[in-house]
Order: structure tokens, then sequence, then C-alpha cells
């Protein structure tokens, strides 16, 4: 378990999750994608940058 308790009950609760999909990390993104089209919340849709962005000098 990690030192900080709040990072132990996080790494715990991923462990629980991907054990769920079977250890299977495409199939717990497609479960959680269909449990999130399934919930009819809004998904945001950003627009794709077409150029880098640059860096501030000064």
């Amino acid at each position: 378990m990690a030192r900080n308790k709040i990072l132990g009950e996080l790494h715990a609760a991923r462990a629980k999750l991907l054990e769920d999909a079977g250890g299977y990390l495409n199939r717990y993104i497609s479960e959680a994608d269909e449990r999130l089209k399934a919930s009819g919340r809004p998904i945001a849709k950003l627009p794709k940058k077409t150029q880098p962005r640059r860096k501030k000098t000064g």
C-alpha cells in the first residue's frame, strides 16, 4: 500500500475496476464508455487543435 492513504485507496479501486474487466484495459474502457452513454449525461466534444501552441517568452 502507498504511504499516502488516499493514493492507496485510489490504487486499490483502480485494481478492482481492472479485475472486474477481466484484467483487460480495453474492455474496461469500452464498458465505461457504454455506461457513460447509457447515463444520458452530455459528453463534451472539444475541437481538435490544428496548430501547436507557442510557448510564451519573456
